[in-house]
């Protein structure tokens, strides 16, 4: 059985899972799909988000003790941000392991319409507007 042995630098480390400017990036992105646009896309973050703003409304008009009423809206706040973030991340991962569009045309060839039994590369295709 043969071991294999890892650099010194990087024994016992996982890879990062992101850089700084990809977390810098997933944060604003978390902060962005706060907006109700993003937000009712999934019926899940909609009610957690609904539930955010009511139980603030309930709280400020008086209807809910303060401090379990401020505890309940900060934990449900911080549920819909970690899930925007998580998200995010996973969407800055995948776009930075698909390769760039232009490669994939590059390589990749099409059939003619008028002319099935002939490839050509799809960078001679028109591309779609």
């Amino acid at each position: 059985m043969t071991a294999t042995l890892a650099s010194p630098r990087h024994a016992g480390r996982a890879p990062a899972l992101l850089d700084r400017a990809g977390f810098r990036a997933a944060v604003v992105g978390a902060f962005a799909k706060l907006a109700p646009q993003h937000a009712f896309k999934n019926p899940v973050m909609a009610v957690v988000w609904l539930g955010t703003l009511l139980t603030a409304g309930l709280t400020l008009a008086g209807k809910a003790a303060p401090g379990i009423g401020w505890a309940v809206t900060v934990l449900l706040l911080v549920t819909v941000l970690f899930a925007n973030f998580a998200e995010a991340v996973a969407e800055a991962r995948a776009a930075a392991a698909r390769p760039p569009r232009c490669a994939v045309r590059a390589r990749t060839w099409s059939r003619a319409a008028s002319s099935p039994r002939t490839a050509v590369p799809s960078t001679a295709c028109p591309r779609p507007t």
